[in-house]
C-alpha cells in the first residue's frame, strides 16, 4: 500500500463470531488453561503463524514513491510472499521488519502483475515458513484468519495484527480500483482488512496460507478479499527455481459447499435477479424516525471517493428466494423499486426465466415476484418467534455472481426492531445479499434480509443488519399476491430539534421548532423543556421520539413544558413527516 493511502482506505469487514467449529486436536493440545476450546484454537493459530509474518517498507526512488504492508515467509530459505501493492516491480530499497524489532534488507525475486504477486527474499536459513494450503477445497462458513502489519503495527509496536472471520463467497473481481488492479477469482472473507494488511496471508484453521490479502472488493458486497493461493502456486514455484511447475488447480471451489451442511436446503431456493431499471426512485426515506443520512465526508478528503461509491446502487444482480413451487419469490422492495423495463431471474443451475413484480410493502421492505416455471424447491420455515437474542443466523445471497452463493453469519442482536417487523442481526448485509433469506443453524428460514439502501445510516456490511420476519411477511402475503402496493404509511411528526449539549436538566430542551409543524401550532417554542408526553416521563430525546412513534398522523398528544418559571400543558395534533425530513 502506498503511504498516500495509509489513512484513506479504512476497510470494511470486521471479524464475527463463528459457531460450531471443528476444533483441531493438535492445535488445542498446544495450549492449556481455562479458555474455551474456540479461544484455544485462535491462540494456537496466532502463536504458530505470527512468527512467520513480517512488516515491509519499500521505496521506488525513480518515482519518489514509498510503500508499506505485510509479507509472510513461505520457505526456510527466506522467500517472503507479498503483494505488488506493497513491493511494486521497480522498488529498489526493501526493508523487512520482524516481530521483535529486527530489520533486514531484502531483494526482489520477481513479480506477477496480473495476480498482484510479489516475491522478495532475505538472507539466512531456518526462517519460520508457513505452509501453503489448498484454496480450491474451501467451504462457505469456514473459519479463516488475517495476519498483518495493520497501521504499521509491526513497525511501531512490535506486534502482528490478527483478525478472525469466515469464508463468505467465491466470485470474480471485475472492478479495478486506484490502488488494486487484480481481476479474477477471489476468496471473500468477513475478517477485517485494514491499511497495511495487504500482502499478508489469509490462513485457514489448519495453519496454512490459502490466500494473498488484496485491496480490491466488490461494490455489491464491501467485504475483504484474497487472491486464492492455488492461483499463485505455479508462479511461486517458477520464481523460486523449481524445475517442474505443476499446472494450477482450480483456484477456488467449483461448487459451493457449506461448513454447516444444514444450510444447503435453504440455499437451494436462493436466486439472483437481474433488474433492468429505466429510472431509479428518489432517495427512499429511512425506516420510521431514523435519520435520513449520516454525515458525509467532505469532498476531496481521502475517504470521499469510497464514501461516494458506498452510497451508490451497484449494477450487480440482487438476491431473492423462492417461497412456492409455482414460482413465487421474495426480495427486498429496494431491489426492485423504481421504473423498470423488466426483471430476469437466474435460477439454481444457471437457467434464466422472465419474472414479474406483483406487489410490495414499502415499510417492511419486501416485494413479491412471480417467475415462469414450476416444481421449484420450497423453503423450510422456522416456527414463529423461535429465535432468541444470541441465536446463530446466516444470510444467503447470490451476488455479484448470479451462479455463486454468498454466506455471512452472526447472531440475533435484538428480537424486535422497526415496530416489531424485524429482528436485528450482526451478520454482514449489503447490496448483494439484501433480499436473500436469513436462516437459523438448522437451515430454516426466519425472514428476509432487509432495510439496506443508499440512505440508511448503518450502511453495508457494518455488523448492523435487519431481517423482516416471516411472521410479518405472512400477515401481508395475500395482499401482495393480489397485487397490492402497500405504501409506507405517513410518519407522525412533531417538528422539533433538540439541544444535545444540555444534559443537566430534567427533560429535553428544544433548540428549534419547524415552521408550520405540529409543535409550532401547539405553541411550543425554542428553549422550552419537555418533561412529559401523555403522562410518560421524558428524560432524553430518544424518549420523546419513541413515544411519538406510537401514534398516528392526526392523533393528539399532551406535552408538559417548562418555560422559565412557568409549567405549561400544551396539546399538539401530529402531522405527517414532510419529505426530506
Amino acid at each position: 500500500m502506498s503511504d498516500g493511502r495509509r489513512v484513506g482506505l479504512l476497510r470494511i469487514a470486521g471479524a464475527i463470531a463463528i459457531a460450531l467449529l471443528l476444533i483441531s486436536p493438535s492445535l488445542v493440545a498446544q495450549e492449556s488453561g481455562n479458555q474455551p476450546p474456540l479461544a484455544k484454537t485462535h491462540v494456537a493459530i496466532a502463536k504458530r503463524i505470527e512468527r512467520g509474518v513480517v512488516g515491509i517498507t519499500a521505496q521506488a526512488p525513480a518515482r519518489k514513491a514509498s510503500y508499506f504492508g505485510t509479507g509472510a515467509f513461505i520457505s526456510e530459505e527466506g522467500h517472503i510472499l507479498t503483494s505488488i501493492t506493497v513491493v511494486p516491480s521497480d522498488c529498489t530499497i526493501i526493508k523487512v521488519i520482524f516481530p521483535g524489532g529486527r530489520r533486514a534488507d531484502a531483494t526482489l525475486v520477481g513479480t506477477v502483475d496480473s495476480l498482484e504477486l510479489s516475491l522478495i527474499k532475505v538472507e539466512g536459513k531456518g526462517h519460520p515458513a508457513i505452509p501453503l494450503g489448498e484454496s480450491g477445497k474451501l467451504r462457505l462458513g469456514e473459519t479463516v484468519y488475517t495476519f498483518g502489519n495493520c497501521f504499521s503495527s509491526i513497525e511501531l509496536d512490535d506486534r502482528v495484527s490478527l483478525s478472525r472471520g469466515a469464508v463468505s463467497g467465491f466470485y470474480d473481481l471485475r472492478e479495478k480500483r486506484s490502488d488494486a488492479n487484480y481481476l479474477g477469482p477471489c476468496v471473500e472473507i468477513t475478517a477485517a482488512l485494514n491499511p497495511g494488511v495487504d500482502g499478508g496471508p489469509l490462513v485457514d484453521e489448519r495453519g496454512a496460507v490459502i490466500g494473498l490479502l488484496c485491496l480490491n472488493y466488490s461494490s455489491a458486497r464491501w467485504l475483504g478479499t484474497a487472491i486464492p493461493v492455488d492461483a499463485l502456486k505455479p508462479h511461486l514455484k517458477k520464481l523460486m527455481g523449481s524445475k517442474e511447475v505443476a499446472a494450477s488447480a482450480a483456484p477456488v471451489p467449483v461448487k459451493d459447499e457449506f461448513r454447516n451442511p444444514a444450510l444447503a436446503k435453504a440455499a437451494a431456493g436462493v436466486i439472483a435477479l437481474e433488474v433492468d431499471r429505466k429510472k431509479d426512485i428518489p432517495d427512499p426515506p429511512p425506516p420510521a424516525n431514523r435519520p435520513k443520512k449520516p454525515q458525509q465526508p467532505q469532498p476531496n478528503t481521502p475517504r470521499a471517493e469510497e464514501a461516494k461509491e458506498f452510497r451508490l446502487r451497484p449494477t450487480a444482480p440482487v438476491s431473492a428466494f423462492l417461497i412456492s413451487s409455482d414460482g413465487l419469490a421474495l426480495t427486498s422492495y429496494y431491489n426492485v423499486a423504481g421504473e423498470l423495463n423488466g426483471i430476469k431471474a437466474r435460477l439454481p443451475g444457471g437457467k434464466s426465466a422472465p419474472a414479474k413484480l406483483i406487489g410490495w410493502d414499502e415499510s417492511k421492505d419486501i416485494a413479491l415476484i412471480r417467475i415462469e416455471g414450476k416444481d421449484f424447491p420450497l423453503p423450510v420455515w422456522a416456527e414463529d418467534r423461535s429465535y432468541r437474542t444470541g441465536d446463530a443466523v446466516y444470510c444467503l445471497g447470490k451476488s455479484p455472481d448470479p451462479l455463486r452463493l454468498t454466506l455471512t453469519e452472526g447472531i440475533v442482536s435484538s428480537t424486535a426492531r422497526f415496530l416489531g417487523d424485524c429482528i436485528q442481526l450482526d451478520a454482514k448485509i449489503n447490496y448483494g445479499s439484501v433480499g436473500g433469506p436469513v436462516v437459523n443453524a438448522r437451515g430454516e428460514v426466519i425472514g428476509i434480509a432487509s432495510h439496506v439502501t443508499n440512505v440508511t445510516d448503518w450502511g453495508q456490511s457494518s455488523g448492523i443488519g435487519f431481517a423482516t420476519t416471516w411472521t410479518k411477511i405472512r400477515a401481508v402475503l395475500d395482499e401482495l399476491k393480489a397485487g397490492k402496493q402497500l405504501k409506507r404509511p405517513p410518519q407522525p411528526f412533531l417538528g422539533v430539534q433538540f439541544d444535545q449539549e444540555t444534559t443537566d436538566i430534567d427533560g429535553v430542551r428544544i433548540s428549534e421548532v419547524t415552521k408550520g409543524s405540529a409543535a409550532e401550532k401547539a405553541g411550543i417554542q425554542g428553549g422550552d423543556i419537555v418533561t412529559e408526553i401523555n403522562e410518560v416521563e421524558v428524560r432524553e430525546p430518544t424518549d420523546l421520539a419513541v413515544e411519538i412513534r406510537k401514534f398516528n398522523v392526526g392523533d393528539k398528544v399532551t406535552l408538559k413544558i417548562e418555560r422559565g418559571e412557568k409549567e405549561l400543558e400544551l396539546t399538539a395534533t401530529l402531522l405527517a413527516r414532510p419529505e426530506g425530513q
